[in-house]
């Protein structure tokens, strides 16, 4: 048993010090004689040198995505889970931010589609069915929440945003206090303002062995509680990242949005190829059952 680890958890859980999911998304600067352009206009200007830092120069891995893909190896190698800190420290002089979540989701779903699809439509008597070809494309989708929450603001008549501070809510509080409300709104419309943008679209999610790179397609958000002001203060985010149907192209801006064939290639070969010279007896024993795959 791992004492040192057990303690570090321990250590983490009672600090609340402990592992954080992580988006990385576009920075964008709107300079003092550019106010009357849009946000829009002013991130096409540096979109090629932007995705090159994301995914890399074309045909070859690498950029941030690269970077934090070695951080969650180490993660998924030997259980250092890289810090905030560290995520940062890959995105200095670049074009992307690293956002800390409040809380991780409680669930992270991946779903892969490719190869033949058949499509269906028509009434009875009259089905018809078309079949295509598609790319491999890959969607991580979870929820996110939002809490902004403080017992006297949410049901008391008192407007001292100070009352009612624990431990837990105290960043919050302070935070709150300093826009002078209680409200989950403005982090939650710009998690929907992403998708207006085009460019900004282009994000990494980062959590501990997990790093995917896509396109967020989708958002959907919900607000499931509101103080006596009528703010919300409380509520959830369901997002989609989609990681495939990129162009190859260097000159094309889509290319950001390419499959990480490197990634899955490496994930398929460790698992499911022969074991080849120099295996031991047990490893050629076992690599024929799915129970016992080359993790």
């Amino acid at each position: 048993m791992d004492f040192a680890k057990m303690g570090q958890n321990l250590l983490s859980s009672a600090t609340g010090n402990i592992a954080k999911a992580i988006l990385v998304i576009r920075k964008i600067d709107v300079e003092e004689g550019e106010r009357e352009t849009t946000i829009d206009q002013v991130a096409v200007k540096d979109i090629k040198g932007s995705i090159d830092e994301l995914a890399g120069p074309a045909g070859r891995p690498g950029g941030i995505n690269g970077d934090l893909m070695k951080l969650a190896q180490k993660t998924l190698d030997n259980g250092k889970v890289a810090s905030f800190s560290d995520i940062k420290s890959k995105l200095q002089n670049k074009h992307f931010i690293a956002l800390e979540l409040q809380y991780n989701p409680t669930s992270v779903r991946l779903d892969t589609t490719a190869g033949r699809q058949m499509a269906y439509s028509g009434g009875a008597g009259a089905t018809q069915v078309q079949q295509y070809t598609a790319p491999a494309s890959t969607t991580l989708s979870c929820e996110l929440l939002f809490d902004d929450f403080n017992n006297m603001d949410a049901f008391m008549t008192s407007d001292n945003p100070l009352t009612g501070m624990t431990a837990s809510n105290i960043k919050n509080a302070v935070t709150s206090a300093a826009r002078g409300d209680y409200s989950v709104q403005r982090q939650m419309e710009g998690l929907l303002s992403l998708l207006s943008v085009p460019s900004a679209r282009h994000v990494i999610f980062y959590w501990g062995a997990l790093c995917f790179r896509g396109e967020m397609t989708e958002v959907t958000t919900r607000y499931t509680m509101f103080n006596k002001k009528g703010f919300p203060i409380r509520g959830t985010a369901n997002i989609q990242i989609r990681q495939g149907d990129g162009s190859p192209d260097a000159t094309d801006p889509d290319r950001a949005y390419r499959y990480d064939d490197s990634y899955w290639d490496a994930s398929f070969k460790k698992t499911f190829t022969d074991q080849g010279p120099g295996a031991s007896v047990f490893d050629q024993v076992t690599n024929n059952s799915f129970l016992n795959l080359k993790l």
